[in-house]
């Protein structure tokens, strides 16, 4: 009895939820007709699909309550055709992590309208990054693309533990701000832990483009920590940044494995970006965190 009158209890506070969700946004709640006052508990799962414009487009979330919500946490999906498979997930995995932290057991939350207004707000601000990216690139009122600075940049990245989504999402970068990038690494041979180790990642465009990226590497979830949870980039170090006079404007994307010290000095003296040293005395002098 104790456990069916928890469970009507649940029960209510998700159907006041759902009643504030459709007040709020563009939303579809499903269940609520199964459900009367009387026989709360034996109806079907509750849930509801929110619809949020992006662009010309929307960002749909489907999120389902199981029937002991919020000691436990929603399952959520995500989808918006006008976002890349790279930042869709991302914002997913936000969105999975702000819900986990509300389900605390009895104390659990109710969370699904402030899962809405971080994803609101997420698209909000992609949507900006995104338009001042273009105006940075494509839009200069009182410069010529020819009279932009354009720069060299050098980063040290000490580990990724899940590479392949990790490189994928730089190079995502590097294409929306118009930048050629070279990634170097050591390959650890360990799927799923420190899997690229000694890192350097190269970039080469617009001094504006390379600062947009660098503050998303320090702003975004582009790795997975030692538990498997989404994690932002803390360990990266901007070596150097440099007008390109003198060295190489390379164009693309490559990533390159290395295995020794002389193998990198290699890779990036045909660049023409080995300078300050060799080794492990390389950049000390222009070491600047993230």
């Amino acid at each position: 009895m104790a456990a069916t009158a928890l469970l009507a209890a649940l029960r209510e506070r998700q159907l006041e939820e759902m009643v504030a969700i459709e007040a709020m946004y563009e939303a579809t709640v499903i269940g609520t007709d199964e459900a009367s006052a009387d026989d709360q508990v034996s109806a079907g799962e509750l849930g509801c699909t929110l619809r949020l414009p992006y662009r010309d487009e929307h960002a749909v979330l489907q999120v389902d309550l199981p029937a002991d919500y919020p000691t436990v946490a929603p399952r959520l999906a995500l989808s918006c055709p006008a976002l890349s498979s790279t930042r869709l997930a991302a914002m997913k995995a936000e969105l999975t992590a702000l819900a986990a932290a509300r389900a605390c057991g009895d104390d659990g939350e109710v969370c699904v309208c402030e899962l809405a207004a971080e994803l609101e707000a997420r698209l909000r601000s992609v949507e900006e990054e995104e338009k001042e990216a273009a105006e940075q690139y494509d839009g200069r009122s009182a410069q010529t693309r020819e009279d932009v600075q354009r720069e060299n940049a050098v980063v040290r990245i000490d580990h990724m533990n899940s590479a392949k989504p990790y490189v994928r999402s730089l190079e995502v970068w590097a294409a929306q701000y118009g930048l050629a990038g070279r990634l170097f690494y050591r390959a650890s041979g360990q799927p799923g832990k420190r899997e690229y180790t000694d890192i350097l990642l190269l970039l080469a465009g617009e001094v504006d483009c390379v600062s947009s990226l660098l503050q998303r590497l320090r702003t975004e979830y582009v790795d997975v920590d030692s538990r498997g949870a989404r994690c932002r980039e803390r360990q990266a170090t901007v070596l150097c940044r440099r007008a390109q006079q003198g060295s190489a404007a390379f164009s693309g994307w490559a990533t390159t494995a290395y295995r020794t010290d002389d193998q990198l000095d290699a890779l990036l003296d045909k660049l023409k970006l080995l300078h300050v040293g060799v080794g492990s005395s390389r950049f000390t002098s222009a070491n600047k965190s993230l």
